[in-house]
């Protein structure tokens, strides 16, 4: 993405401009729909995760030539429930609650913020 900052890869982290990040943030930095998601719960730190499948799916649309579809956006939702909002709880970025599909933002840390452009300090 346009406003993304360029991160350059080491053995044990990344280069983000001058400042190293750990692996498991240049990990979540990697993934498209992990930054779709954090950048959704930096404005609303607590959504449901058809918002998020919103989100992301809108995000992956804008950047690719596919058409949104319901068919198209089934895979983003089976993504999120079952692959990213896991992880993202289990590193304790977000608390996912699956039985009632809701997700909240507990712990980003603010190099991910910083390296998606966006001020983790202003919102809660």
């Amino acid at each position: 993405m346009a406003n993304e900052r360029q991160l350059v890869e080491t053995e044990t982290a990344v280069v983000q401009g001058s400042k190293r990040v750990s692996a498991a943030v240049s990990d979540v930095l990697s993934k498209p729909y992990d930054r779709s998601v954090i950048r959704y719960l930096y404005e609303h730190p607590t959504a449901k995760l058809e918002e998020l499948v919103d989100a992301v799916f809108g995000a992956e649309v804008a950047t690719s030539d596919a058409v949104a579809t319901p068919a198209n956006r089934e895979p983003v939702r089976f993504a999120l429930s079952n692959t990213v909002l896991p992880r993202l709880d289990a590193l304790g970025y977000v608390d996912f609650d699956p039985s009632e599909r809701t997700v909240t933002r507990t712990d980003v840390p603010q190099a991910v913020f910083s390296a998606l452009d966006v001020d983790g300090e202003s919102k809660s």
